[in-house]
């Protein structure tokens, strides 16, 4: 899905589809559950 959403991201802006595209990820409140997948999502989002 992380693949997915940056070629999407490089075909917007190549080709100026005008899509606004954001990464979603859900924290369920368990704890350490998804700490790391969600520090990768927040890195993602930078790149």
């Amino acid at each position: 899905s992380t693949v997915l959403a940056y070629v999407l991201s490089t075909l917007n802006r190549r080709h100026n589809y005008g899509l606004d595209l954001f990464l979603l990820s859900i924290d369920e409140g368990i704890t350490g559950y998804r700490d790391d997948s969600l520090e990768t999502v927040k890195r993602n989002e930078i790149q």
